[in-house]
Formats: C-alpha cells, sequence, structure tokens
C-alpha cells in the first residue's frame, strides 16, 4: 500500500526475502482503493543490495521479523540511509538500534490495508502517520516525502510515546477481531467486545503510565472507537494473520503489555 502511495514521488525499490512473493510482484502489484484497481509495477528483488543506494528505508514487517530484516539488509545499506519503523508492536526501534547506527525515525500509521493474496492489497481506511525522532533533520525529511504523496503526516515530540498508544490500540482490537473473525466495525456494534476492549485499554494505559507515559486511558477508548469506525469494514492484521495460518504479533503487542507490567 505504501508502495503504491509513494511510487510517483521517489525513485522506488522493494526488498522481500521470499522469491515467490518476489515472482508474483513482478507480474504487478495490485492496490484497490473504494473497487477500483490500480496496477503498478515496482522494481523488487530479494536480494537485499537493491537497497545500497537507498536514502530512506521503511521497515514494514512484523514485529517478530524484525531482527532478521535488519540483521539481512544491514551490511548493505549506507550508514546515512534514514530508517524508518511505523511498525506495530513495543521494543521495534530498540531493537534496530541494537542492530544499526543509522538514524532512526519511528512512529505509527492507522491506515488499514488488507492483503488479498502475495501482489493483491485492499486499501482498508484512511488513518494518519505519527512520526518522530532524535533528529528533526531526518524526520522532517521523511515527513516531506509522506506529504509529497499526500498522506497525512504529523510529527510527534514524543514518538515513543505515540507508538504505546499505537500498541494500545491495537491491543483492544487485534486480538478480539482475530478471535471472533469480525472486520473492525463489528466490534464496537456489541456490548461485551466494548466492554472486553475497555478494559484491556485501561489496563494497558496503567502499564504505559507505570514506564513514563502520561496516557489518558478515557482519550485512548475514544480514539480505539474511532479506529472501529474509520476502518469498519478492515480485517486487523492480526485475524488477516489467523486467517492465512500464519504467525501473529500478539507477543509484541498484548504479550509486551504484560511483560512490561510483570
Amino acid at each position: 500500500l505504501f508502495a503504491f502511495f509513494l511510487q510517483n514521488n521517489c525513485q522506488l525499490v522493494l526488498y522481500e526475502s521470499n522469491p515467490t512473493i518476489v515472482d508474483k510482484i513482478k507480474q504487478g502489484l495490485i492496490v484497490e482503493i473504494n473497487s477500483t484497481k490500480h496496477s503498478f509495477f515496482p522494481i523488487i528483488s530479494n536480494d537485499p543490495a537493491i537497497l545500497s543506494s537507498a536514502d530512506i528505508i521503511f521497515i514494514f514487517v512484523k514485529s517478530f521479523s524484525t531482527k532478521d530484516a535488519i540483521t539481512q539488509i544491514k551490511s548493505y545499506i549506507k550508514h546515512s540511509a534514514i530508517v524508518v519503523t511505523l511498525q506495530n508492536g513495543l521494543g521495534n526501534v530498540e531493537l534496530i538500534s541494537s542492530l544499526i547506527n543509522n538514524p532512526l525515525v519511528y512512529g505509527s500509521t492507522t491506515i488499514g490495508a488488507t492483503k488479498l493474496s502475495a501482489n493483491h492489497v485492499r486499501f482498508g481506511g484512511t488513518g494518519s502517520i505519527i512520526i518522530g525522532g532524535d533528529s528533526s533533520h531526518d524526520y522532517t525529511i521523511v515527513q516531506s516525502l509522506l506529504k509529497q504523496a499526500n498522506l497525512s503526516v504529523t510529527i510527534a515530540q514524543n514518538p515513543k510515546k505515540t507508538i504505546w498508544e499505537k500498541a494500545i490500540i491495537n491491543a483492544a482490537i487485534n486480538p478480539l477481531g482475530a478471535l471472533l473473525e469480525v472486520p473492525n466495525g463489528k466490534l464496537i456494534e456489541n456490548i461485551n467486545t466494548l466492554n472486553i476492549m475497555t478494559r484491556i485499554i485501561r489496563e494497558a494505559c496503567q502499564v504505559a503510565c507505570a514506564e513514563g507515559m502520561n496516557i489518558d486511558s478515557n482519550q485512548m477508548i475514544e480514539t480505539t472507537l474511532s479506529v472501529c469506525k474509520n476502518t469498519h469494514n478492515n480485517f486487523c492484521s492480526m485475524l488477516q494473520d489467523i486467517l492465512a495460518k500464519r504467525k501473529t504479533e500478539i507477543d509484541s503487542i498484548n504479550g509486551a503489555v504484560i511483560k512490561y507490567g510483570k
């Protein structure tokens, strides 16, 4: 989805370790927006050397694959390359920082997407991107690139708090969406799921506050309901993983909250 948004504003290359997926995408990447299908042919390879001239590298792998992904690419990327993570879960920033010394920009996005096949993605609803980092020079460059792609992006003074807020939203939506096999909008139509979501948010906010993040639980409940409304037809990523019999990110979302809580 991000490749589609960015394709006209920069020289775009994709690195994907799975050669089968690479072959499929070479046949055309299909992005479906409001029932209209758009096809494009990005430059893609399963050789990490494709990233050697990249100035900005977006990491969009699952949290449990972060270590492998960074290990695969670190010998091939420029020292000046800005690495951007908008991944789900807690701990990605710390892990990436421990493996490479590149400038790092991090935050979250609530833009939804459903992967229908290896080379077919459906846009799941508008959302925002919030980023920050240690260097205003670096995150301003990334902000400019995303704005050129007509994406809604804001700068957070405390991007680690932003990541916690996204993790709290995910902790409330994803497990329930996955267990009940329903799109996000259905979760707020049922008093029982609404009650469970509220309790998850309140508990996760207590943990976040103990970690030094000043996060208001009532505000987070409102935000989560708003995300469910804005992405009402979208299957959350965890449900997509369950249906495809893939490993989920539960350990880096709810599991991470439990770990920090202990």
